[in-house]
């Protein structure tokens, strides 16, 4: 339930908007065949719904999948305190991946079903003994679904590894463990690589290339090594060059906090279960906690030309949750029924109620930054229907000009005018949510013309427009809103809006 009213709370604004983005463009109506792109199984978790964008739809099933999400991860970690698993839900559908991943709604349904799928596939590692077999299976559904889940499920059995050490629990518990979870690791790459090849075959696909997915199904070592160093590199980089963690200082206090809290704990219960007795704990710990950068950047593994983006840092919810895990271990028990004041309560739960504290403190904030990006997202709609109206009222204008004729926007964004997006500092990392306008193609000018303007226009391939931008009229005009940035040339209706 926190989970699905925090979701609402946050999200509200973008559920109840059409706004558009550049790759909404393409995709008002889409299968999602995204095979291409290493996401064969993708298309089939899109028609839970329907091939429309439809935003409303697509947002109340993405935050109840996600909500089921939180769910299962409060059991896989064993998270038993109320607070703490209100925080801890709340948390998961605040955190700003949603909100950058709504900015491409047409596909948010079908990555938060399989984003659920390879949680529950966790769940049964741990839950049943033979539940590894499975979790291949559906771990590698959500891999040919997106990628970044892949990483999620690989960090979430780091962490739970790493519970069961501080835990002090038997080692041949953890070895078995360790060894159940590597097998479905292993298997469900190994599933998702063939599936894609043998996907690819039947529908006759050409070769992967999508950012660098052409990696996906084989790898060199100087890749490998290329790949190790970008994750390691992207988990300092991440926390402390962008403004994620950085957006206010409430934000970067709670983030301190919970960074502090982590360290302190882990150590804490190291020692106080009596793990640190016994070498092989020292080992283990060790290791996981070296490896766990690479888990939580391993998207940076396999697709290492990937723009990155907000849209695939799910795995960087899970240090937070580890906390609010240890700080849920280390809460004593109050008898329900013996008489106590909240002063006593403190005392004893002081360390537990900060954490909860903190937490809640990030959620905030990470609905208020989800609302700065819906916010410019309805300011960038507005400026792109603006930008188009007059583009079209001059156009139609012109005398020559009849329905039908080709048209060709050059020059991308106008950059000659100050950029008037004032949300960009807050917001930059959000793609599809950050900058000033939605097209940035003739195509895509194309497209929001039909659907926002009922205004049908012929475009041209792009060796067409290339050659427009050879010519010696192009070079001459000047660009748009001046009198001759809108000309004919060689047939083609040139509008020039940038240099």
């Amino acid at each position: 339930m926190s989970a699905l009213v925090t979701g609402l709370i946050c999200h509200m604004y973008m559920l109840t908007h059409n706004f558009m983005t550049y790759d909404g463009l393409w995709n008002q109506y889409s299968p999602q065949d995204m095979i291409t792109s290493g996401r064969q199984f993708l298309t089939y978790f899109a028609h839970i719904s329907s091939d429309y964008d439809l935003h409303y739809l697509n947002g109340i099933l993405s935050i109840l999948f996600l909500s089921i999400t939180a769910g299962i991860l409060t059991e896989i970690l064993g998270i038993k305190g109320k607070a703490e698993r209100m925080v801890t839900a709340a948390l998961v559908v605040s955190f700003p991946t949603l909100a950058s991943l709504f900015t491409c709604m047409f596909t948010a349904d079908a990555y938060m079903l399989a984003l659920l799928i390879s949680t529950l596939a966790i769940y049964l590692i741990k839950r049943y003994r033979f539940g590894w077999i499975a979790a291949i299976f559906m771990m590698g559904l959500g891999l040919g679904v997106y990628q970044a889940f892949f990483s999620f499920a690989v960090t979430l059995c780091m962490f739970s590894v790493l519970i069961m050490i501080l835990d002090n629990e038997d080692i041949k518990k953890i070895l078995m463990t360790i060894l159940r979870m590597g097998l479905s690791v292993v298997g469900a790459y190994a599933f998702y690589v063939i599936s894609l090849k043998v996907m690819m075959n039947i529908k006759g696909a050409d070769g992967l290339g999508y950012q660098g997915t052409d990696k996906l199904t084989s790898f060199s070592p100087d890749w490998i090594m290329s790949g190790l160093k970008a994750a390691y590199s992207m988990f300092y980089s991440f926390p402390v060059r962008t403004s994620v963690f950085r957006n206010g200082i409430t934000l970067e206090l709670a983030t301190l906090i919970m960074v502090i809290a982590g360290v302190g704990l882990t150590v804490y219960l190291f020692i106080k279960k009596g793990a640190y007795k016994k070498w092989y704990s020292y080992l283990l710990a060790l290791l996981i906690i070296c490896v766990l950068p690479l888990g939580i950047n391993m998207v940076n593994i396999m697709s290492q030309d990937i723009y990155y983006n907000m849209m695939v840092k799910w795995s960087w919810i899970l240090p937070f949750v580890y906390v609010i895990t240890l700080s849920d271990r280390v809460r004593p028990e109050i008898d329900k029924d013996s008489k106590i004041t909240f002063k006593e309560v403190f005392k004893k739960q002081w360390l537990s109620i900060i954490v909860v504290i903190t937490t809640f403190v990030m959620v905030y904030n990470f609905i208020v930054i989800s609302n700065i990006a819906y916010y410019n997202m309805n300011e960038r709609y507005e400026k792109s229907y603006a930008f188009a109206l007059r583009i079209v009222d001059r156009l139609e204008q012109m005398e020559d000009y009849k329905a039908g004729d080709k048209i060709a926007l050059l020059g991308g964004i106008p950059r000659e005018y100050p950029s008037t997006d004032i949300t960009v500092k807050d917001v930059e990392y959000y793609t599809g949510a950050s900058g000033d306008m939605i097209y940035t193609s003739s195509t895509a000018f194309a497209s929001f013309l039909q659907h926002y303007l009922n205004v049908t226009v012929n475009t041209v391939s792009f060796d067409e427009e290339m050659e427009l931008v050879k010519t010696e009229e192009f070079d001459n005009m000047p660009c748009f809103p001046d009198g001759e940035s809108i000309r004919r040339i060689n047939g083609i209706w040139v509008i020039k809006i940038n240099g």
